[in-house]
């Protein structure tokens, strides 16, 4: 994955009419498999959730690789936010799912509304593998 790059514009994504933008930035390289399986989680329970919940016209998926730290940012303008509530008080576990996640893999979640209508999830994770004693 080289650096520094736009990755796509599409017009939707399955399941939903939202349009979805994504940009990675930095090397991906060398990532241990636990952070490279959180990340896509992250970001598949995120969008899931900007699907289900947030009627979204948009949403924006960044990852940022920077010295030993990863950053994943999904971000939707979505009136819904995308808060990981079904309807009908009939909760999902999404959000909580993504904290458990990050945590495994030694990272971290945090999400909310956004001013104005709008939902971000960030997370962060290592960014290198853990030293083995060779």
């Amino acid at each position: 994955m080289p650096g520094s790059r736009d990755c796509g514009n599409w017009s939707s994504f399955e399941g939903g009419d939202a349009e979805l933008v994504m940009r990675r930035e930095g090397e991906f390289d060398g990532l241990s498999p636990m952070v490279e399986l959180a990340v896509h989680r992250i970001v598949q329970e995120a969008l899931t959730n900007v699907v289900r919940l947030s009627g979204a016209r948009r949403a924006a998926v960044s990852l940022v690789r920077h010295d030993d730290r990863l950053t994943v940012e999904i971000a939707n303008d979505g009136a819904g936010g995308g808060a990981g509530e079904l309807p009908l008080g009939r909760g999902g576990f999404g959000l909580i799912g993504m904290r458990e996640r990050a945590a495994a893999a030694g990272g971290g979640v945090e999400y909310g509304p956004v001013p104005g209508d709008g939902f971000l999830v960030r997370a962060w994770l290592p960014a290198e593998r853990p030293e083995t004693g060779a």
